[in-house]
């Protein structure tokens, strides 16, 4: 068993962001595929809803943060989270209000993105990352 660092963690994170990435260039494939371009385009604007805020986190949380203290820390990691919400529902509100985009298409590209996330989190053995 190997030491794990922040440089696992971070990989991981990155990791978890491809994934999802990979996941959204699938159901738009998929959408192609068995559906219309219309259902294509929704799944790609609800699978960057998901891969958008996320990549924020990842790159804001892994910055070099190697003088600040541990609350420092901490309130930054807060600070990003609410941020990606943030982002999330504004890309949401968007997404509705000003582009043409099929809802329900949309709403399942961005479960099945997130889910990503949450196969990785079942995947990662003792709270190490997957």
């Amino acid at each position: 068993m190997g030491r794990v660092t922040v440089t696992t963690f971070r990989r991981a994170a990155f990791r978890i962001v491809g994934g999802q990435f990979v996941m959204t260039v699938f159901l738009v494939a998929a959408c192609l595929g068995w559906g219309t371009p219309e259902w294509a385009y929704s799944a790609a604007i609800g699978g960057l809803i998901c891969v958008i805020p996320g990549a924020y986190v990842a790159t804001r949380m892994f910055r070099e943060r190697r003088h600040h203290s541990p609350l420092r820390v901490l309130w930054s990691f807060y600070l990003s989270e609410v941020v990606k919400i943030a982002l999330t529902v504004i890309m949401f509100a968007v997404a509705i209000l000003y582009l043409e985009v099929n809802i329900l298409v949309m709403f399942s590209a961005y479960v099945a993105t997130t889910t990503v996330y949450w196969f990785a989190l079942l995947a990662s053995d003792g709270g190490r990352p997957p």
